[in-house]
């Protein structure tokens, strides 16, 4: 970031960049990868790498939430 000042004879010169400010955002997706599933015993098991600085929006993840399309179809999806 960089600010300048403004008044009725002008602006002046940009301060010197400051990169101290960390703007707050959502965090980025997970990567999710299945790590094994067997349609005979209902099961899978999923693995995600954790969501970390910068990737996180300028704070830690507190939570994931998993949910589950037994479809296929797009938006048919329900929370585990």
């Amino acid at each position: 970031m960089k600010v300048s000042a403004q008044n009725i004879r002008g602006t002046s010169a940009f301060s010197a960049p400051n990169n101290g400010a960390i703007i707050l955002t959502k965090p980025d997706a997970p990567v999710l990868s299945v790590v094994s599933a067997s349609t005979a015993g209902e099961q899978i098991t999923l693995s995600w790498n954790k969501v970390v600085w910068p990737n996180d929006g300028g704070t830690p993840v507190q939570t994931y939430t998993v949910f589950v399309s037994t479809t296929g179809l797009p938006g048919s999806f329900t929370l585990l």
